[in-house]
């Protein structure tokens, strides 16, 4: 839960007020261990309910929390998105209306969820915070499972519009960066960079072809090269 943020997890916390001397002196242990998930550590060792938690982080980001994730959810409103989109962003639409549209997200700090939904969705997006594993759950329940592989994921990109975009239009770039099976391609290699523990990437457009490199350790290794012709619409991606 929340394991890429440590660092602002302490902050809120120290900022909270809600913790005495000592039990800041046990965070502060805690956070410098290679293994930590301070989040998880401060719950499972009562220094604060997750509700707790939950809210502060709420309140520091500006979104409302809530307590329950709902059992059911209008069809309607479930539809308000595909499935590949939600279980992507691991969020659940829970209202709608004419302008806006209202998601529980399982990562709240990603920041990307609301810029990227108001530009696909053409709407006022709000974010909501409730029980990360619940919200997985309910994910999964109401759009199923799904594991995307580098392979499927190339093979739903329609190559034609890519051979069609001009490199210098600026908005026909910017309108396939941001294009779902972009978007899951890029994510993809981003997550197999942190389940390696990479510290940095390189993506490296060549006149033939398209290196993705890692650095591991202190070594550079590379990934399944994608396609020379993905290169601006990733690199514009991750721009």
């Amino acid at each position: 839960m929340f394991e890429e943020y440590n660092t602002v997890i302490y902050e809120i916390l120290n900022k909270s007020c809600l913790l005495s001397e000592e039990q800041l002196h046990k965070v502060d242990q805690w956070i410098h261990r290679s293994d930590c998930i301070l989040a998880e550590e401060v719950v499972s060792n009562s220094l604060i309910s997750l509700n707790s938690l939950l809210g502060l982080i709420a309140k520091y980001l500006g979104y409302d929390f809530v307590e329950t994730v709902p059992e059911k959810i209008d069809p309607t409103i479930l539809e308000s998105v595909s499935p590949d989109v939600a279980r992507m962003y691991r969020i659940l639409p829970v209202a709608k209306d004419a302008t806006s549209i209202t998601f529980l997200a399982k990562d709240p700090f990603n920041f990307s969820v609301i810029d990227d939904l108001s530009f696909s969705l053409k709407k006022t997006i709000h974010i909501q915070i409730s029980n990360p594993d619940e919200i997985e759950q309910k994910v999964i329940e109401f759009y199923g499972s799904e594991t995307y592989s580098l392979v499927n994921i190339l093979s739903e990109i329609n190559q034609d519009i890519v051979d069609e975009v001009d490199p210098s239009d600026d908005k026909a770039l910017t309108n396939l960066a941001n294009d779902t099976p972009i978007i899951k391609l890029v994510n993809v290699i981003l997550e197999q960079a942190i389940h390696d523990k990479a510290s940095d990437i390189h993506f490296e457009p060549f006149e033939k072809e398209f290196r993705i490199r890692y650095r591991i350790d202190g070594a550079l290794y590379e990934m399944s090269p994608p396609p020379l012709k993905l290169a601006l619409p990733v690199i514009s991606r991750i721009k």
